[in-house]
């Protein structure tokens, strides 16, 4: 598969000309606050190639540029408790409809998550950033864990790595596709922050996240069609998801 997208792309014909920016010297640190996720802002002196402009550009990183997580974390309904894994082994051998009918009766995790930058409540998907150490896989088990309290999953993918804005944030996320089993009432005692989650949706988390709910498939693709899930992160793990596991 990968080839044929580089076929794909090599026969756009698309050649990637020189950097329209010429760096003048080291990046420089002008702010960071190590109590507050190693957030960072830095300063790069740049000449512009094509008339020789002068400017000064900023990016800002976190968490020492450790790569982040988002979890896609999807059960079966109530009556479709076997676990996608098992069934979608052999994917190959699996027809088109029903594979998409195994993904059709997910329920995927959403939460309630207040924005300092909108002011606003948003609809997201659980994810955190990384620590030094971690792998994107221990990444996104342990952001599951420590925001919802679930520690038991079927698998865990990481589908690929995104950059939330390449204009201006350095750090990359990883999107993770979790599946857990259908009852999880099988939660870690004394979890951090004490999250508490229960077989339906009754949740109590820290201040981060709040109304932990169960979505169908279906139910999510209406809420992105009517700009009730509008955190980019949220889309765009949607979207890679959607690819993965409906397109092949």
């Amino acid at each position: 598969m990968s080839e044929n997208i580089d076929s794909l792309i090599n026969g756009k014909n698309i050649i990637d000309d020189e950097p329209p920016l010429i760096l003048e010297g080291n990046q420089k640190v002008i702010y960071q606050d190590e109590k507050s996720a190693d957030f960072t802002v830095n300063c790069q002196n740049v000449t512009v190639r094509k008339d020789g402009k002068k400017l000064r550009m900023y990016t800002v990183s976190t968490a020492n540029k450790v790569t982040g997580a988002v979890c896609i974390v999807s059960r079966k309904s109530k009556d479709r408790c076997s676990t996608r894994n098992d069934v979608l082994q052999n994917s190959s051998e699996v027809n088109q409809s029903v594979r998409n009918g195994l993904i059709n009766n997910n329920e995927y995790l959403l939460a309630r998550h207040w924005r300092i930058s909108t002011k606003k409540w948003h609809w997201e998907f659980p994810r955190g950033m990384g620590m030094l150490g971690e792998n994107p896989v221990e990444t996104a088990l342990r952001e599951l864990r420590e925001e919802t309290g679930i520690k038991n999953y079927s698998h865990v993918t990481i589908l690929q790595k995104i950059y939330a804005d390449t204009g201006i944030i350095c750090g990359d996320i990883a999107v993770a596709d979790i599946s857990i089993p259908c009852a999880i009432e099988d939660v870690e005692e004394g979890a951090e922050e004490g999250a508490k989650i229960d077989a339906e949706k009754n949740f109590e988390t820290d201040w981060e996240l709040s109304n932990l709910c169960w979505f169908s498939f279906d139910e999510i693709v209406n809420m992105i069609k009517n700009n009730k899930i509008d955190d980019g992160i949220t889309l765009a793990a949607w979207c890679i998801y959607c690819n993965n596991n409906l397109l092949q």
